[in-house]
C-alpha cells in the first residue's frame, strides 16, 4: 500500500488490488491490453498462481510479453541462502516449475537472463504460444543446469539441511568469540529474511544489540520474534560498534560502500551467507 500510494503521487495510474482474472478484465476494458507485464521480485509472493496466469492471459496482448524477475531456486540451494524462505515467499521458482506453470496458461518461455540481485536470480520471458516460434537455446541450457545440479533429488535437500546447521554453527562461533572477547555486536538490515535467520538461529539482543535499517518506516519497531530494536543507518557512526552482522546480505557490497566512514574508523562487517565470514 505504501508504494501504492507513492506511484500515485508520481501520477502512475494505480490499481490496489489482487491481480486476478476478473481484474485483467476490468482493467484491459478501461485502459486496453498490455504490450508487457512485468512482475519483479513479486511472482514469488503470490498465492493463487493459476489465477495470476490466468489473468495474465486476459490483460496481455496476443504479441505481448510477460517478464517475471524471481530468485533462482537453483542459487538458493547452491549458497544455503534458506533465509530466504519466508512467510511472503510462498514459491521457490525452477527454470522447469515457471514451464510447467506456462503450459497450464499455453504460453512458453523463449529467453532468460541471469542476473546477481537476492544471491542469483533470474529474468524470464514469456509469451503466448502461436504454433511455431522461435525459442532461445538459453531456455535449454538453463534446464539442463537444474538436471544436472540434481535440484529435483531429494539427497540435494538432505544435503541442503547438513549445510544450515554448518552455517548455523560456523556464525555461532564467530559471534560467540566476539562476545567473549568484549566486542559489542550489531545487526545491518531489517529484512524478512534476517528473520529467518535471526530467529532459527535464536540470535536476540543479548547477542546483537540493536539493528539499523535505512527504512525509515520500520525505525524504533523491533524485529519480530527475537525483539531486536530497529535504529537509523546513522546510528552505526555514530555509535561504532566493533562488529555489524549483514542480515541483508544480498546488498552487502551496497552496504559496504556505504558505509566506507564506519569501516575506516575501525568497524568491521560479517557476512553469514553463503558462509560465514568477517570482511578484511
Amino acid at each position: 500500500m505504501n508504494m501504492a500510494k507513492l506511484a500515485k503521487t508520481k501520477g502512475v495510474k494505480t490499481v490496489t488490488e489482487y491481480f486476478n482474472s476478473p481484474l485483467a478484465s476490468k482493467v484491459s476494458k478501461k485502459y486496453g491490453k498490455a504490450n508487457v507485464i512485468l512482475t519483479t521480485n513479486t511472482f514469488n509472493h503470490i498465492d493463487n498462481l493459476h489465477e495470476f496466469m490466468a489473468g495474465v492471459t486476459i490483460f496481455l496482448e496476443d504479441e505481448g510479453v510477460f517478464v517475471i524477475e524471481v530468485p533462482h531456486a537453483l542459487e538458493l540451494v547452491k549458497n544455503v541462502e534458506f533465509d530466504t524462505v519466508y512467510h511472503e515467499h510462498l514459491s521457490q521458482f525452477s527454470v522447469k516449475s515457471i514451464m510447467a506453470l506456462f503450459e497450464t496458461s499455453n504460453m512458453e518461455i523463449f529467453d532468460i537472463e541471469g542476473l546477481p540481485i537476492h544471491g542469483g536470480s533470474m529474468r524470464i520471458y514469456g509469451r503466448k504460444k502461436k504454433g511455431k516460434s522461435s525459442v532461445s537455446k538459453v531456455v535449454s541450457q538453463w534446464v539442463n543446469e537444474e538436471k544436472n545440479a540434481k535440484l529435483f533429488q531429494k539427497s540435494t535437500y538432505d544435503n541442503f539441511s547438513r549445510k544450515v546447521k554448518e552455517n548455523k554453527k560456523q556464525l555461532w562461533e564467530i559471534l560467540s568469540a566476539l562476545k567473549r572477547s568484549g566486542k559489542r555486536l550489531v545487526g545491518y538490515g531489517a529484512p524478512a529474511k534476517g528473520n529467518t535467520l535471526l530467529n532459527y538461529y535464536k540470535i536476540g539482543p543479548d547477542t546483537l544489540e540493536y539493528l539499523v535499517d535505512r527504512n525509515p518506516l520500520k525505525h524504533g519497531f523491533y524485529s519480530p520474534g527475537m525483539h531486536i530494536p530497529i535504529l537509523p543507518a546513522e546510528t552505526l557512526v555514530k555509535d561504532m560498534p566493533d562488529f555489524t552482522l549483514i542480515l541483508a546480505w544480498n546488498f552487502a557490497e551496497e552496504i559496504v560502500r556505504q558505509q566506507q566512514r564506519y569501516i575506516k574508523r575501525g568497524g568491521k562487517f560479517i557476512i553469514p551467507i553463503p558462509k560465514p565470514i568477517i570482511l578484511k
